[in-house]
């Protein structure tokens, strides 16, 4: 009689064949299991931020614990390894066990997830829920935007481009912890899936630039760079002028009257020059006038006026382009400020009037753009926060990025609901989140400080679930300014020895 050896092992097989590895154990607590939260005894390697199953009831691993019976007592441990240690005298290894603490997202049922109204019982098995299953749970996309991956499950973390851009998109972390790389990801993967969508980028340091001088195949964006940025102030409006300049309620009406007329009498273009000249002639007060002269003068100084703009927003604002404005030559903060709040008021003017497509623009440290404190004069905040507000119905979409989020303006913050949080560690910068992002967690904001470069917890709108996962590799080239310290010092040090040379072969 032949026998049949049947081996017991922590697998089991759902009614469709599909074969998952039984991980762990529910286990009884004071507070748990119940309807939120439960706790198992892990029994195969686990990792924190892993998805769990019970059944079709959803989990997340937030916290691991580590727990020996033989350590629980102080008091025992120090008496007994007084003399050596306690794993000499008790088998201490063999008792060693891991419990995971999780979060329960809900039962999936139909492909939907659904709350539960029973909690998981002790002793169910907890199996590692599987791709299919976390895919509908947080909302992603087959086919969307590869931004990273999940590397607890090793499953690629795609992203709805219309989720995450549409109702404003906030990118916040420290200097260094990967913003940017993060930025030219989302670019990267923009101009990959060849999305007419247009995106118009506020570069404060020029980095943009040099990453898009040479692109990997199957990018066919066009990629437009304006440097030499400059304004027409034939297209300065009156309310323009009025958020740039602190100009009393008399000025402000005797300059608009003199805007208006020369709209009328001069055909074509004209500069802040032929205004000023004609202030100077009209018949406001003298007082006034003096006045309105000082305020001109003092944009002329400047230098970026002229007859007409360096680029129109027709040619800014195109489908399937990529417009980069390169601030990275521009020193005072004023000028930068001027230069975004001219363009962004012409682009959301012109889209609330449908004369140019819906499009994406993205301010780099918009924390100088559009700062929280009332103390400075922010020209560029108005239009910003205009956009925040009143974009989404109109089809203007906004993208700020911030290392000081505790200085961005909480409107504009608030209105974005998608928020990409790379490493935080100011506390000030987590509360002033916390207070904006209504799918921030307490657990999220514990474990901001320790996160690694490239790392991202992305929550609000993008994803149904708040989400960590790593920053993908980008197939864009490393930027050329990203240069180290010795880089700079000899390159610093080669320009005085040909300065030298020069000054000697001037005076031969």
């Amino acid at each position: 009689m032949n026998h049949q050896i049947i081996i017991l092992t922590p697998t089991i097989i759902n009614i469709y064949g599909e074969i998952f590895s039984v991980i762990g154990t529910i286990i009884s607590t004071e507070d748990s299991p119940n309807t939120n939260r439960f706790k198992f005894v892990v029994k195969k390697e686990v990792k924190k931020n892993s998805y769990v199953k019970i059944n079709n009831i959803i989990g997340f691993v937030d916290e691991l614990e580590s727990s020996n019976p033989y350590y629980q007592s102080a008091d025992s441990v120090a008496y007994y390894e007084k003399e050596q240690p306690l794993s000499k005298i008790y088998p201490t290894e063999q008792s060693e066990f891991l419990v995971a603490s999780c979060q329960i997202f809900g039962e999936l049922e139909g492909g939907r997830l659904q709350r539960i109204s029973q909690p998981p019982k002790p002793g169910q098995n907890v199996e590692l829920a599987d791709p299919k299953s976390i895919s509908k749970v947080l909302g992603l996309k087959e086919n969307g935007l590869w931004l990273g991956d999940l590397e607890a499950h090793d499953m690629e973390i795609e992203i709805d481009s219309n989720k995450l851009l549409k109702k404003h998109l906030a990118i916040l972390a420290i200097s260094g912890a990967g913003k940017s790389y993060f930025v030219s990801v989302i670019l990267e993967e923009l101009m990959k899936k060849n999305l007419m969508l247009p995106i118009v980028l506020v570069d404060v340091h020029g980095e943009y630039v040099s990453l898009f001088e040479e692109l990997p195949d199957g990018i066919q964006k066009k990629i437009n760079i304006i440097s030499d940025v400059k304004i027409g102030f034939k297209n300065v409006g009156p309310s323009t002028l009025v958020q740039w300049l602190p100009l009393s309620r008399t000025q402000t009406r005797d300059i608009t009257t003199e805007l208006y007329k020369i709209e009328k009498e001069v055909k074509g273009a004209y500069d802040i020059d032929d205004v000023i000249e004609r202030v100077e002639k009209s018949d406001a007060r003298t007082a006034t006038k003096n006045s309105l002269t000082k305020w001109l003068s003092y944009l002329k100084h400047y230098g970026i006026f002229g007859k007409v703009d360096s680029i129109t927003v027709d040619e800014l604002v195109r489908p399937n382009q990529l417009s980069i404005i390169n601030l990275k030559e521009i020193d005072n903060n004023t000028i930068k400020q001027i230069i975004v709040s001219h363009f962004a008021n012409l682009m959301f003017n012109k889209r609330k009037n449908n004369k140019i497509p819906p499009f994406v623009l993205i301010v780099e440290e918009a924390h100088n753009f559009a700062n929280q404190s009332s103390k400075d004069k922010n020209i560029s905040k108005h239009v910003l926060e205009t956009i925040a507000r009143e974009g989404r119905k109109f089809g203007a979409s906004l993208t700020v990025i911030s290392q000081r989020p505790v200085q961005l303006d909480t409107t504009i913050l608030s209105q974005c609901n998608t928020h990409a949080i790379l490493r935080v560690t100011n506390p000030n910068d987590i509360k002033h989140i916390q207070e904006s992002s209504e799918g921030f967690t307490n657990q999220i904001a514990k474990d901001l400080p320790g996160l690694c470069v490239g790392e991202v917890f992305l929550t609000g709108e993008a994803v149904n679930k708040p989400l960590l996962f790593k920053v993908r590799r980008r197939k864009l080239r490393t930027v050329k300014e990203d240069k180290t310290m010795d880089e700079m010092l000899k390159e610093w040090g080669d320009g005085v020895e040909k300065e030298k040379t020069n000054k000697i072969e001037a005076f031969i």
